[in-house]
């Protein structure tokens, strides 16, 4: 695959398209929920996403960083739902 650079942003759409790199499914890092709109990897400069598998291939370090990055908006969005 070589010189891509992804990046990691905030999806505002439901969203299990193709990975922009693989053509496979993409989903939510970590889990298996069928819609997620939260971060997610991207190839730089578009929106075009990139599924967990490719993101480990390509940029692992940013795969590990998205992760935590997703625990951490899954417990904002939980603590403003629950009061």
């Amino acid at each position: 695959m070589g010189n891509i650079s992804l990046v990691i942003k905030v999806s505002k759409a439901e969203w299990n398209g193709k990975c922009a790199l693989c053509g496979g499914r993409t989903h939510r890092c970590g889990g298996a929920d069928d819609s997620w709109i939260g971060p997610e990897l991207f190839v730089e400069g578009t929106w075009n996403e990139v599924c967990c598998n490719c993101g480990c291939k390509e940029a692992p370090e940013l795969a590990d960083v998205l992760l935590g990055v997703q625990i951490c908006f899954d417990e904002s969005a939980y603590a403003h739902t629950t009061g």
